[in-house]
């Protein structure tokens, strides 16, 4: 009897699996200190899909270091998406705290950030208020080494403001391997998986390349 409820079970779930996308996103992105406890920030992500390029997404950042540990930050992200021949633009405002290493459970290292964004895109009335809250595991599998990572991240909407709408929007998880190339470069490969309500599942190869001024 219970074989046959986890049957039954697993065939409801797998309906929801079969329709996932599968995608690719890339990223490139560099950082570094501004002089004292100031740091900057600049990334690029483009993600496609069956049909290409879908969306691109550009970001500056300027934060001040806390200490060993915590950063705060505040940016500006700009988002054009495509789809039926048509681009949307989106712009963001945002502000974070970002802490790194902040404890540890064995050799593995526990950091995260918790974000607010102010969206607004054009032809959408209104500014939509969200949190986005991430926690990032990182085990080094040898000194300046490479290293697994694994995270999770969470997005809640606070309002239907700015073509948003409200309440517990979406998850990011994702698993993935951290390369260090040369001194200041670095190469992430990996695998997310992303739920967005109303929205197949996503499943994408991750590629993303870092330089540290």
């Amino acid at each position: 009897m219970t074989l046959r409820v986890a049957l039954l079970a697993a065939a409801i779930a797998l309906p929801g699996e079969a329709c996932a996308k599968e995608e690719l996103w890339t990223g490139a992105g560099a950082s570094g200190s501004l002089g004292g406890d100031w740091r900057g920030s600049v990334d690029g992500i483009a993600r496609f899909g069956d049909g290409g390029l879908y969306e691109w997404v550009a970001s500056v950042a300027v934060g001040r270091r806390l200490d060993d540990h915590a950063t705060l930050w505040a940016g500006y992200v700009y988002k054009t998406a495509y789809a039926d021949h048509a681009s949307l633009v989106e712009q963001r405002l945002r502000e974070e705290i970002s802490l790194d290493d902040v404890a540890r459970i064995g050799p593995v290292r526990i950091g995260g950030r918790l974000r607010t964004e102010q969206r607004w895109r054009e032809a959408t009335p209104g500014l939509g208020w969200r949190v986005r809250s991430q926690l990032r595991l990182t085990l080094p599998l040898r000194r300046d080494g490479p290293a697994l990572v694994a995270g999770a991240e969470g997005f809640f909407n606070l309002d239907r403001w700015g073509g948003q709408r409200a309440g517990y929007e979406r998850i990011r998880e994702s698993i993935g391997v951290q390369i260090p190339l040369m001194r200041k470069v670095r190469l992430d490969l990996g695998y997310l998986r992303q739920w967005t309500r109303a929205t197949p599942i996503a499943n994408a190869a991750t590629m993303t390349l870092s330089y540290r001024w």
